[in-house]
């Protein structure tokens, strides 16, 4: 089949976004354009974060003709994620909806209408290649797990669930081709003066706020192999030459001794691109083979291999400046407060 993944995030109407300034790719979707790619499908995606306005969306649809389009979704953006569900509808494709908001309220997806076919309800990797068998078979969806769907009575009815990817380093790396990371090095360089790229060593959570996408999309919290992160951070270095990767995990939730292993893993892989993450208590000490290098926000921290040179460390400020910008909601992510 023929899918359009899309992420209905347009920098242009955030003006939250405009101040901050520190976009990254929709991580959850190119982890899903992989999966389905190496099942043999034919993927594009769609990313509205540099793009014009929603028109652009039409005009994709239009030029990749897809008969499927995966729309992400989040609550802030559900407006907009409906109104590209029209759009795709028009252009003939089935639309599926899946990410955090779909999975915490699916029925605000599957309104009568039908604009939107399906909801995947959870993790998505397999689900949506078992789904994508399924639609092409037939129309018979009650034995996808991790689904819901309108029946012909336009009742949402829920399939079983889907039990949590066990082996998270199975998975297939995202798909970052598919997206244009030169235009987000270029952002992040104007405003910040480096790059950032993210990727995540976790997956879930067993709290249930209900504000966060992990425990939407998962309760079960599982940690991938300090070794695979690495060697992820290689490739990226390599590959791409980011000057700082974002871990887009609870640091806390990872634990001492993940972290060490992680900090070993990246010495022995020759990664000397410093890492940043949220939440870390854990004392300097007990990481002896990397340094800290700034706090960000109160609750970031940046870890940085002892052997690197890494000569883009955001700039600083004082305390009681960023402590007077945080107040005022004119921090921008990413600026480091200054060692004493």
């Amino acid at each position: 089949m023929r899918l359009l993944f899309a992420y209905p995030f347009f920098l242009g109407e955030s003006a939250l976004e405009q101040r901050w300034l520190t976009p990254y790719p929709p991580l959850g979707l190119l982890y899903l354009a992989a999966a389905a790619r190496q099942a043999g499908h034919t993927v594009a995606v769609f990313d509205g974060t540099f793009q014009p306005g929603r028109e652009a969306f039409a005009l994709a649809c239009r030029d990749f003709d897809p008969e499927v389009v995966c729309l992400a979704t989040l609550i802030t953006l559900r407006p907009t994620t409906l109104r590209l569900a029209e759009m795709a509808r028009a252009s003939g494709a089935a639309v599926i909806a899946g990410g955090a908001d779909a999975s915490n309220d699916p029925e605000a997806y599957l309104r009568p209408g039908g604009l939107i076919r399906t909801a995947a309800v959870g993790e998505g990797e397999e689900t949506l290649v078992e789904l994508l068998d399924a639609l092409a078979s037939g129309p018979a969806l009650e034995g996808v797990k991790g689904i819901a769907f309108a029946g012909s009575d336009g009742k949402v009815r829920r399939t079983s669930p889907r039990p949590p990817i066990a082996e998270l380093d199975a998975l297939p790396p995202p798909a970052r081709d598919l997206v244009d990371l030169p235009a987000y090095f270029r952002l992040w360089r104007e405003a910040h003066g480096y790059t950032s790229m993210a990727l995540a060593a976790s997956r879930g959570c067993p709290f249930g706020c209900e504000h966060c996408a992990n425990s939407a999309v998962s309760p079960h919290w599982r940690a991938r192999r300090p070794e695979a992160v690495a060697a992820e951070m290689r490739m990226l270095q390599e590959r791409y030459a980011p000057d700082c990767f974002r871990l887009v995990d609870d640091l806390d939730g990872l634990g001492r001794d993940w972290l060490l292993a992680l900090g070993e893993a990246m010495m022995a892989s020759g990664v000397t691109t410093p890492y940043e993450g949220l939440r870390l208590h854990v004392k300097l000490g007990d990481l002896p083979m990397l340094d800290r290098r700034k706090e960000l926000c109160a609750e970031r921290n940046a870890w940085i291999p002892k052997a690197a040179q890494h000569p883009h460390a955001p700039p600083g400020l004082n305390e009681s400046e960023m402590q007077m910008r945080w107040s005022e909601a004119r921090l921008p992510e990413g600026v480091a407060l200054a060692e004493p």
